[in-house]
Order: structure tokens, then C-alpha cells, then sequence
């Protein structure tokens, strides 16, 4: 293709303000895409609808499965014509090795007409880019939580707000969100432990980093309890919210808002496909998203969109 027409072609999309998924250009002002779906009439006879027209609880980022999120702990990818596994993984966060730990279905039809069983008869043969048939559902982890650590007055009136914020930013988006908060109930790290299942697609930790050099404490752990006297459950380490056996799998998102959260191994426990905003190094507690890696200039509502869609920093 000619280059100069490619470049021209690009310059009027930018214009124009139309963002380009995989399958069909979708404009944002008009709340619709702008090319028929290339699946034909599987939701209606609106060929140019997005997302039946529920854009807040849905989202079908690639022009291909509709995401919708309704609150509950685990949310429905509906597949049109085209549709992966990989593509799935892809557009919610999660890992494509990792699908047999966090996917679920009664009956999983390919396109090409194999049939696979129950969620927990894992087929060794399921193949990642295959096509399934269009309209099978998936359903995949979709509860976030939201963690306040112990940190003095000055702090938490900032933290609070912060972890507020963040928390209604994924109830917004139909998100199931759980709230633990060691400054209104005593929390220690078994609990957050104990929010750890096969739903839980993320979570956001707002408090105290652990910054000392000895070896008792890994350094950027969490501080469950700033009055701790050694005793294991006052700290979050990340290697505690790493998922074990059969139903282990990446998160799909994090943010660790805490000192020397670069330190603590927080980003090692995201699938390549989510996404990690932690702080690095000494954190100052009026710095907000800006003190996130990446650097954040947005409000946090704008943060969590760009995690859960992938629409950049």
C-alpha cells in the first residue's frame, strides 16, 4: 500500500475521532459502530448497535465478543463470528494458557462443531486459536477488591477518598466490589488471603509499604497493621495472593498504592494481557494517579477505564 495514502488514512481516523477495534470502527459521539457487524444479526436486527444499546454494563472492545458486566462475581462473553480463545483472554485481561482455570461454561461449542463439557473437564486438546460458534457463552472472573491498610489521620483522609473513588470506578463498570478497611474493622492479612477465589479478577491496596532492609518481610509488602510486633499476619506479602492448584490463574488487574510497591513483586502476579499501576519507591500521600507507573494524569475513574477496556494511560 502507498504509504502517503496509509498516513492520510490514519490522519482522518484521528480527525474523525473513531476508534478502531479489531473488526469494525466504533464512534464514541454517535455511541455506535459505524460498519455492520460482520456477524450479521446475531443480537437484533440493528447490524450498527453497540452492545444492545447497554454500553455502561457492557463492552465489546475488539468488535467481536460482547463483555458484559452486571455486578455479579462472575461475568458473560458472548462469542460472534471469528471469536478465540486468545481474543476472549485478550479482551478481558486475563491469560490464554490460563483459560481452563478461569473460563467457565456448561457446553463449550467450537465452530467447527467439537463439544467440550463441564468447566472443570479440562480439554487437553482446546486449542487457543481456534473459532468458536458464535453466541456460545464464557462466563470469567469479575470481583474486585478494595483494601485500606492501618495509617495515621493525615494519610488515611487521603487514602479513603482514593480507594473510594477506585472502588465506585469498577462498580460503575458492573464490577462486583468487596471493601476491606483495617481503620473501621481490625483486618489482618488471613483476611485478604481469604478473599482469594476463582472470581476475583483484581484488586487495589491503599495504605503503608513495607520499607525496612531485614530479612523478615519481603521489601513493598503491605501494611495490614502499622502497630504490628513481627507477627506474620500485620503484612501482606504478594507472594500470599498468589493463586495455587487447579483454579490458579494471573490477575487481570492491580494497583498497589504503597512505598516500594516496585519492590514487593506486586507486578509479577498480572497476566500479560491486564494491566499493574503501582508507585515506586517513597510514595507521597497528596500524589494521586500521578504517583502510579505508568504515570497517570487522569482521575482515578479514568485509571480503572483504561485498565478494564485498554485505552492507554
Amino acid at each position: 500500500m502507498n504509504r502517503r495514502i496509509l498516513l492520510i488514512g490514519l490522519a482522518l481516523a484521528c480527525i474523525a475521532a473513531l476508534a478502531a477495534p479489531a473488526s469494525a470502527y466504533y464512534n464514541p459521539r454517535l455511541g455506535r459502530f459505524i460498519q455492520r457487524d460482520p456477524t450479521g444479526y446475531p443480537d437484533g436486527m440493528n447490524a450498527y448497535e453497540y452492545c444492545s444499546g447497554t454500553p455502561v454494563v457492557a463492552a465489546d472492545p475488539e468488535g467481536l465478543w460482547k463483555i458484559k458486566r452486571s455486578g455479579n462475581v462472575r461475568a458473560t462473553a458472548t462469542a460472534e463470528e471469528g471469536d478465540t480463545i486468545r481474543s476472549l483472554a485478550k479482551a478481558v485481561g486475563l491469560g490464554p494458557y490460563e483459560f481452563l482455570q478461569w473460563g467457565g461454561w456448561r457446553s463449550l461449542v467450537m465452530a467447527d462443531g467439537t463439544r467440550y463439557g463441564e468447566w472443570f473437564w479440562f480439554p487437553l486438546d482446546l486449542r487457543l486459536d481456534d473459532e468458536v460458534c458464535p453466541s456460545q457463552k464464557v462466563t470469567f472472573p469479575n470481583r474486585v477488591l478494595v483494601v485500606v491498610g492501618d495509617i495515621n489521620w493525615v494519610g488515611y483522609a487521603w487514602m479513603s477518598r482514593w480507594a473510594l473513588k477506585v472502588h465506585n470506578a469498577f462498580e460503575t463498570r458492573g464490577f462486583a466490589v468487596d471493601w476491606l478497611d483495617h481503620n473501621l474493622l481490625p483486618t489482618s492479612s488471613i483476611d485478604i488471603m481469604n478473599e482469594v477465589d476463582r472470581n476475583l479478577w483484581g484488586f487495589a491496596l491503599f495504605g503503608h509499604g513495607y520499607g525496612r532492609k531485614d530479612n523478615n518481610f519481603r521489601r513493598g509488602s503491605f501494611v495490614v497493621d502499622s502497630n504490628w510486633h513481627g507477627r506474620p499476619d500485620d503484612i501482606l506479602e504478594s507472594g500470599l495472593m498468589k493463586r495455587v492448584g487447579q483454579t490458579a490463574f494471573e490477575y487481570g488487574g492491580i494497583i498497589a498504592y504503597m512505598c516500594y510497591a516496585d519492590l514487593g513483586g506486586w507486578e509479577d502476579l498480572v497476566s500479560p494481557n491486564g494491566a499493574y499501576r503501582g508507585t515506586a519507591g517513597l510514595t507521597a500521600i497528596v500524589g494521586g494517579p500521578r504517583a502510579l507507573r505508568p504515570r497517570h494524569w487522569g482521575s482515578w475513574d479514568s485509571l480503572v477505564e483504561g485498565m478494564v477496556n485498554k485505552k492507554g494511560n
